[in-house]
């Protein structure tokens, strides 16, 4: 996680442990277990204090996150913490040209260290963590999408469609910054279709039956990891192990 990340996740004086994005994907998981509640198991004992009730909602309408973040969340994942602060005091033996600084340690370490650079009035340190927490979150958001995509019945080629629109959406959503993520580079359910008239063409060669048929296998995986995280999250665990 990065340095600004890790910041954002302090707001007054409480801080919670991930990224606001992931605790809202757990919850757009958990709202799908919910709805199909027929196949998926809930053990409500992971999810003691989350008022089940109150994001199901009424009349098949369920509660919206920010709704459910203001009332529960926050305060349900939160922990008290504060900036970092100088100690003055004559029962403590300070060295020469000193000081002594009393950290909380609930506060993310990134969010320490630019405070006590402030109280130091030194430079922000240039090294930067490798940021995958993005990244992590499109793929989570895409495997959601595909999973939800599938309850429509839809062909191939309009589910591909609409996967590339929401991954699109998405990257637009997350600003200029998401175009350096590895994810975004690499080729998105790559398809070539055939320039005939058809579903996929009346002519299909062997190349094009090879695309096909590895574009169906990566969705089908993102499928395959959806549910698995699905399951997770019924058991109180997000994301947890999906991929094989």
């Amino acid at each position: 996680m990065g340095v600004k990340e890790q910041i954002s996740l302090v707001y007054k004086d409480t801080v919670i442990d991930k990224q606001i994005q992931i605790y809202r994907l757990h919850y757009s998981f958990l709202r799908i277990c919910l709805k199909y509640k027929d196949e998926f198991k809930i053990d409500k004992s992971k999810y003691v204090g989350w008022d089940l009730d109150f994001i199901r909602g009424q009349r098949e309408v369920t509660t919206s996150f920010n709704v459910w973040w203001s009332k529960i969340g926050r305060s349900l994942f939160s922990k008290k913490t504060f900036d970092p602060k100088v100690i003055n005091s004559n029962s403590i033996k300070h060295l020469p040209n000193s000081l002594t600084i009393q950290l909380s340690k609930t506060s993310p370490i990134e969010y320490n260290l630019q405070k006590i650079r402030e109280i130091l009035s030194q430079e922000k340190d240039k090294t930067k963590e490798v940021d995958t927490q993005r990244n992590h979150y499109v793929k989570l958001q895409i495997y959601l999408e595909t999973w939800k995509l599938y309850k429509e019945d839809l062909t191939l080629r309009e589910t591909r469609r609409r996967l590339v629109a929401k991954r699109k959406q998405i990257f637009k959503r997350l600003g200029n910054r998401s175009a350096m993520d590895r994810f975004k580079t690499q080729d998105f359910l790559k398809f070539d279709p055939p320039k005939t008239e058809g579903l996929y063409g009346k002519k299909i060669l062997t190349k094009d039956i090879r695309q096909i048929k590895s574009l169906e296998r990566q969705i089908q995986r993102y499928r395959t990891n959806a549910k698995r995280i699905l399951q997770n999250v019924c058991n109180g665990e997000f994301p947890g192990q999906y991929s094989s």
